[in-house]
């Protein structure tokens, strides 16, 4: 029967899936290649794919990502391309196609202006790359054999990194390295190599867009497009809007409806199902109980970040479904709480004296409202502050979909972190969100625990 559900969702997908249409996958967190501007994804690798799509009479859909998940990402089928500044290298055209160059910069060492570093003076360094950019990581590899290679996920970590003294230099694009020594104190930058090949558009192993995105590409350079792209966004011609404390604030504490609906969410199927784990390993039956067993083992010895990526990248290839971002992240969320649930409930269920079932069912009592009118209330009732433990937690798990790139409390940090070169205040405002809201829960979990014990 399920086989049949999964089916059916899969033919409405395709039905409904738009004709002529190209999703392109970035990591808006990038300016000014790809960057959040008054809740709009805007920059050069954006207006580019725009571009690219108007010359081939193609619907372009954006999908922002963790720039780490991109090829994860074109591996699942969840884009069709990458249009994010990525360098052309032999490495990754072993797996993947890349179109025509269409945009060429030199790499940068961002340093402390107090001690700069060369191309000379690698060795021994601590050089800081972005997660994914395996061009950069083979450049500095050829470069010195003994310098530490740190891996971050953004370029507004890795100079806050610098500026806290925990690296010395960072690999970067010149054209981000110039706008960081431009809003940045005590900051430098060397150019140490040119990008030979350029960057450019990431496909699928022999994707048939790999000709026309090469033929869009020539055409917008003979029409003079990428010039006046480069004009627009490179050399800092584009408006670019004011930032203050109270608009900051209010721009990530739109992100918590998102983090709401993924907690509420999860939480509801994770006590859903936490209830009936704790029930059936209670009743011990055989075979069910010995997969419950498995499943929570395996959710309590992984790391919920992995979960979501296979949930999100690998459940599709093997069930031939797409998922949306919210249904994978509730799915993983909703399990991984039901595991840690399960066991609160069993150990409530443990501490219940044995009397308690033997007079229900002396007394006649149905196993239906016994569970639903004895055990559990009293169960729930004991192991209350357990279980809005476990809320805080899952409240706080929510922040690992801004990989995916839901606009939760996290990822509208990081956004502005990224726009306005400063890692620190965007993430300072993140925090006073995630505490009030944690504060909050606690404070209407403990009037709950207060009312429930005085009836």
């Amino acid at each position: 029967m399920w086989k049949i559900f999964l089916w059916a969702l899969l033919i409405v997908y395709q039905l409904n899936a738009a004709a002529g249409k190209i999703t392109v996958g970035l990591s808006a967190d990038y300016p000014p290649f790809e960057f959040k501007q008054d809740e709009e994804i805007v920059g050069f690798d954006v207006d580019l794919a725009k571009a690219i799509g108007k010359e081939l009479g193609l619907e372009v859909e954006i999908k922002d990502l963790s720039f780490a998940m991109l090829f994860g990402a074109l591996n699942a089928g969840e884009i069709d391309a990458i249009i994010s500044s990525v360098t052309i290298n032999e490495e990754k055209s072993k797996n993947y196609d890349f179109s025509a160059p269409y945009y060429f910069d030199t790499f940068a060492i961002l340093h402390t202006a107090e001690k700069p570093i060369s191309k000379e003076t690698l060795s021994g360094k601590v050089i800081a790359c972005q997660m994914g950019t395996s061009g950069m990581q083979t450049w500095l590899k050829s470069q010195t054999s003994d310098a530490k290679i740190v891996l971050m996920d953004t370029m507004p970590q890795m100079a806050e990194a610098l500026k806290a003294k925990h690296i010395d230099g960072a690999l970067m694009d010149a054209t981000q390295a110039k706008e960081f020594v431009k809003n940045s104190k005590n900051l430098s930058y060397t150019i140490v190599g040119n990008v030979s090949n350029g960057t450019g558009v990431v496909m699928k192993k022999g994707s048939p867009l790999k000709i026309q995105i090469n033929t869009a590409i020539e055409a917008l350079k003979q029409k003079g497009v990428l010039k006046n792209l480069e004009s627009k966004w490179v050399e800092g011609n584009h408006a670019k809007p004011t930032h203050t404390v109270f608009n900051d604030f209010l721009f990530i504490a739109k992100g918590l409806p998102t983090t709401l609906t993924y907690s509420f969410l999860a939480i509801f199927l994770g006590g859903v199902l936490g209830v009936l784990f704790a029930i059936s390993r209670h009743l011990n039956r055989g075979a069910i109980n010995w997969a419950i067993i498995s499943l929570i083992s395996v959710i309590r010895g992984t790391p919920v970040l992995l979960q979501l990526s296979f949930v999100y990248f690998s459940a599709p290839t093997l069930i031939g479904v797409k998922l949306s971002v919210l249904t994978a992240g509730v799915l993983t969320l909703g399990i991984n709480s039901a595991a840690y649930i399960a066991e609160i409930l069993r150990s409530g269920l443990q501490s219940l004296p044995k009397g308690q079932f033997d007079a229900a069912q002396a007394l006649g009592i149905s196993k239906w409202h016994m569970w639903k009118d004895i055990i559990l209330p009293q169960v729930l009732r004991n192991v209350f502050p357990s279980l809005i433990n476990e809320i805080v937690t899952l409240t706080k798990e929510t922040a690992l979909v801004s990989v995916l790139g839901e606009m939760d409390i996290i990822r509208r940090a990081q956004t502005l972190a990224a726009e306005t070169y400063n890692y620190f205040e965007p993430m300072c405002l993140a925090g006073v969100i995630y505490y009030l809201l944690i504060k909050t829960i606690e404070f209407i979990g403990k009037t709950l625990e207060k009312r429930w014990h005085h009836a």
